[in-house]
């Protein structure tokens, strides 16, 4: 891994700069695994806030990983939505069907992997 600092292009994700620096450097995508915190720190000049972890996980041909991002609760807006209905002032009046959501494509693993 080379030891110099470089920074994250202002505009890029940091998850995109990071991820393609794993990809093209083996040296760094094995101090990633072993000990991101340090290796984020001495690549990029990145400090993780104090009670922030961080886990990298290297997929594999048959072992694949789905990140999910931290759940949320419904406000009584949305759970009415979701529930296909639709509140007006006081009243409840159902809908003849659920707002339109666009099938999600699992054709190909391409979806998930961007590959």
């Amino acid at each position: 891994m080379d030891d110099s600092s470089s920074t994250i292009p202002k505009g890029r994700a940091p998850r995109s700069v990071i991820r393609e620096r794993a990809i093209s450097d083996p040296e760094f995508r094995q101090a990633l695994v072993a000990d991101p915190r340090s290796a984020m720190r001495a690549a990029f000049g990145l400090d993780l806030p104090e009670g922030v972890e961080l886990s990298v996980l290297e997929e594999s041909d048959n072992q694949l990983y789905l990140v999910l991002p931290p759940a949320k609760a419904l406000s009584e807006q949305e759970l009415a939505g979701v529930a296909g209905g639709l509140r007006l002032g006081s009243s409840f009046t159902s809908t003849l069907a659920p707002t339109r959501i666009r099938p999600l494509n699992l054709t190909s693993w391409h979806y998930f992997t961007g590959t």
